[in-house]
């Protein structure tokens, strides 16, 4: 057990490192010095667990490299000595559906949904990747019986709408969102409208909802991305590029939003 009093006269200490950088990521928000925090920690203790876990949350936040290492890195090397340090394992499936390594991510989430005490975010996060893989059955399956259990959450409930629209079961899913719009705050208005228009089928229709969705919650990625997609298919990159720098500013070092936007740039100025 850490004894967290002495790291007050060891600036070096593995403790006073580790609560520093914490500290500076999740109550000062600034990951550019949990980071340095980190990576110095880091150097010092390299093998200790909890020192990679919270570098490999930091990279993940941040997209930056600590001690010349991505987060997967990271966490590959967490997981050569704990195994079944299920944070760790939680965290690498995300960090490898960003980069699409789907299969990969399916395989170790597979594991994780099966172990005892699995968290219910482990069970959404499956989901989504079954989503992805387009494993229907296995996420209506999954998602059908956590929305009979706990139709209230409001997380489960925007992920049963999620595979509702993504299995087309359309009637279903515009029934449920009809009944919602009319009570819900700006975040679920905004995630509502960006599921109807996945439903829509005209370019109107689409372009409405992606409006109104923006409208209760402008920094929706979905939405903005979508409006980009939309733009750029129609060969309209002034307009293409409006909505994918807002996409950049919310996501500044996603490096393949950042590709997408420079394509941009050079397809104005030609």
């Amino acid at each position: 057990r850490r004894v967290l009093f002495r790291s007050r006269t060891d600036t070096s200490s593995c403790d006073y490192l580790l609560l520093r950088a914490k500290l500076q990521r999740e109550w000062n928000k600034n990951n550019s010095l949990a980071s340095e925090t980190i990576a110095k920690a880091l150097a010092l203790y390299p093998t200790d667990s909890e020192i990679l876990l919270t570098a490999a949350k930091i990279s993940s936040d941040s997209g930056a490299l600590i001690g010349g290492k991505a987060a997967l890195e990271l966490l590959q090397t967490l997981l050569e000595s704990d195994k079944d340090n299920k944070e760790a394992l939680s965290l690498c499936i995300i960090e490898l559906a960003k980069e699409g390594s789907f299969e990969e991510a399916y395989k170790i989430s597979t594991d994780l949904v099966k172990k005892e005490g699995n968290k219910k975010e482990d069970l959404l996060s499956h989901i989504d990747i079954c989503i992805s893989m387009n494993y229907m059955k296995e996420a209506w399956e999954l998602t059908s019986a956590l929305y009979k259990e706990s139709p209230d959450d409001l997380d489960i409930l925007q992920q049963y709408i999620k595979v509702l629209v993504a299995s087309g079961r359309r009637e279903e899913a515009l029934k449920l969102i009809a009944s919602l719009q009319g009570t819900s705050d700006g975040k679920l208005r905004s995630f509502l409208y960006y599921q109807k228009s996945l439903l829509d089928t005209s370019e109107d229709d689409i372009l409405a909802d992606l409006r109104t969705s923006l409208t209760s919650n402008p920094r929706n990625k979905d939405s903005l991305y979508r409006l980009y997609r939309i733009y750029y298919n129609k060969k309209d990159y002034r307009r293409a590029r409006y909505y994918l720098k807002q996409v950049v500013a919310l996501n500044p070092r996603d490096t393949g939003v950042l590709a997408k936007n420079a394509e941009l740039d050079a397809l104005l100025k030609q």
